[in-house]
């Protein structure tokens, strides 16, 4: 995979690498689905929606299925706070109020890449500028999606 420096980012050395957009809605209406199911409430009771997301594929794992779902399936915020799958194929998915208040909810990686928009984005562009913790965030999203990373349940 190419890429290339974009200039941006505190230090203006991001490089750049395509990632896919979320759809915020449909994963939203899943979610809030799960959430009610195990906090036994109403589904008119949650409060919660889901962030915007990407989706960064784990380059060590790409492809790589079994009965627990697809396994290189990373989400990532616009802060560059993401998570990736878990060793049952699970990936934590953030949700939050219009007033700040978070929560989450734990979505196979195959039910989240269902949700994928054909809109691409460069990573560099998703992920907020300001200060050291944000380009350390990009840095490591850029690494999984460029170079991979064993997944933490395979270590």
């Amino acid at each position: 995979m190419a890429t290339t420096k974009t200039g941006k980012g505190k230090y203006g050395d991001r490089e750049s690498v395509m990632v896919r957009v979320v759809d915020h809605d449909k994963l939203t209406e899943v979610a809030q689905k799960v959430f009610a199911l195990q906090y036994g409430i109403a589904l008119e009771e949650v409060p919660y929606s889901v962030e915007p997301l990407v989706m960064v594929r784990n380059a060590a794992v790409i492809n790589q299925w079994d009965l627990r779902g697809n396994r290189d399936v990373c989400v990532v915020g616009t802060e560059g706070v993401g998570w990736e799958c878990d060793e049952y194929g699970l990936v934590t998915v953030p949700m939050q109020t219009p007033m700040g208040s978070g929560a989450h909810v734990k979505l196979s990686g195959t039910v989240v890449a269902k949700f994928l928009t054909d809109e691409e984005v460069d990573l560099a562009d998703w992920v907020r500028v300001f200060g050291d913790r944000l380009e350390t965030n990009f840095n490591i999203w850029w690494d999984m999606a460029v170079n991979g990373r064993a997944p933490k349940w395979s270590e």
